[in-house]
């Protein structure tokens, strides 16, 4: 949960710097779901970053991803250990989300036997669907329709 204080702050500059006025609902809005994924730290450093790098007002999921990462970068960090571990001949470090997108790929069997390139792009699609689902359950937020697990 973010301290309500340095929300308002922090969003007051972000409105300062991009020149928008926020309404109160919209406001209401943006601390509804910046509270669900981040802490007031977390918060903090997203506005910061988003004050810096950003060219428009950033939404509630860009804020998210300044402190938390992407899917994408996270995927692809794993990627990396599991390779390391794979020619280190060792066990790698994955979170739920990997171990759920290298059963989806085909186990370590896969690692093994199956072209690397044709492979990672596979483990890029299931951890973004996997690392999707697992964020949307932790925010409460419920995923599109379009959203396909292969």
């Amino acid at each position: 949960m973010i301290d309500k204080t340095a929300f308002v702050r922090e969003i007051a500059l972000l409105a300062a710097r991009f020149e928008r006025q926020l309404s109160e609902p919209v406001m209401a809005r943006y601390y509804e779901l910046l509270s669900r994924s981040l802490t007031t730290e977390q918060f903090e450093s997203a506005a910061m970053r988003a004050f810096a790098e950003s060219t428009w007002f950033p939404s509630p999921q860009q804020l998210i991803d300044y402190a938390l990462g992407t899917i994408e970068d996270a995927a692809e960090l794993e990627w990396l250990e599991l390779m390391a571990a794979t020619r280190d001949d060792r066990r790698a470090a994955l979170t739920d989300a990997g171990r759920s997108a290298l059963a989806a790929i085909g186990g370590s069997w896969a690692l093994q036997n199956e072209p690397t390139d044709r492979l990672r792009q596979a483990w890029m699609r299931s951890y973004a669907a996997i690392g999707r689902a697992h964020r949307a359950a932790l925010t409460g937020r419920a995923l599109p329709d379009e959203v396909v697990l292969s």
